[in-house]
């Protein structure tokens, strides 16, 4: 498969994932204890959105377009690398939250909505960059066999046919349409199967 196709294809999972977050987070502030389920949703974005996708972008994408001029302190690459490092540390508070030894308070059930509301809105935007600006630059500046080396190693590095993280994702994604319709998660799982 085409390295950035790929890491598009990559996206559409997040944000789906990042969807099923928000509705969940806002259902927090109504009770109950959430720290299991926000650590599912920590342990996906750390797991798939960061060292799986974002470790390809910095390990992979980033140093090959660095190889052939673009500029690693500054523009589009700086950029996503500064933004990869906000998010890390959003989620880092949200770990936080999602291991404490005490039962969430209101003002942890705010501050876990309002930490999900920045990460969401940040990586939103951070993915539109990249699909919209770097990844197009990324198509013009490299060449052909630099692009078949990025297709080889992101195949290398692909995950097993019963990848966990895709089943995690599944789960989250069907607990954020069942908090919406008010439904069992297992009901909804049908409909959030890739």
């Amino acid at each position: 498969m085409d390295p950035i196709d790929l890491l598009m294809s990559e996206h559409r999972v997040i944000e789906r994932v990042l969807d099923a977050f928000l509705v969940v987070a806002d259902d927090w502030r109504r009770g109950g204890d959430g720290r299991p389920t926000l650590a599912r949703f920590v342990r996906f974005i750390r797991e798939y959105a960061d060292l799986r996708h974002h470790g390809k972008e910095e390990d992979l994408l980033f140093e090959a377009m660095i190889e052939h001029g673009v500029p690693r302190e500054y523009g589009p690459i700086a950029c996503m690398l500064g933004e990869h490092e906000a998010g890390r540390a959003l989620v880092a508070q949200l770990g936080r939250r999602a291991t404490q030894a005490t039962a969430w308070t209101d003002d942890d059930r705010d501050d876990n909505l309002r930490d999900a509301m920045d990460f969401t809105a940040l990586l939103r935007n951070h993915i539109a960059k990249e699909d919209q600006m770097l990844y197009p630059l990324a198509r013009r500046t490299l060449p052909a066999a630099t692009v078949e080396a990025l297709a080889i190693a992101c195949a290398e590095q692909a995950p097993p046919a019963d990848d966990p993280l895709m089943a995690l994702a599944t789960e989250l994604i069907a607990l954020g349409q069942a908090t919406v319709h008010g439904v069992d998660p297992a009901a909804a799982t049908a409909a959030a199967a890739w």
